[in-house]
């Protein structure tokens, strides 16, 4: 009876993967709609691995808001001061009307840079 008729959602799915390092079935994850990149964004931010890092910077130029935002959150959480730069473009690419995903990226800077 253990875990029967327990579903597990789409994220928890890709959360596997990673901690798996199925970067193949990962990458597929890429060509689907937003929600399911922002999922796999979020799984992401549960390993440091370069493959998962090179997931979020793709992730990052999709055109979805949700999706950049997500990434950034993740990269904010496994990132490391590599990564920075490509967050430093992504900021300046970012319209200064949208608040939101500037003062992400400016935080997730913060953040990376002072990691040891």
């Amino acid at each position: 009876m253990f875990g029967l008729g327990v579903k597990m959602s789409q994220e928890e799915k890709m959360i596997k993967l990673v901690k798996k390092g199925d970067w193949g079935s990962l990458s597929n994850y890429m060509e689907k709609d937003t929600e399911t990149k922002v999922n796999l964004s979020k799984a992401c931010a549960n390993s440091s691995s370069s493959d998962c890092m090179n997931i979020l910077l793709l992730l990052i130029e999709e055109p979805e808001i949700e999706v950049k935002l997500a990434a950034v959150k993740s990269l904010s959480v496994v990132g490391t001061d590599h990564e920075t730069a490509a967050l430093q473009q992504l900021l300046m690419k970012t319209p200064k009307e949208n608040e939101e995903l500037r003062g992400a990226i400016t935080s997730a800077v913060q953040v990376m840079r002072h990691k040891a």
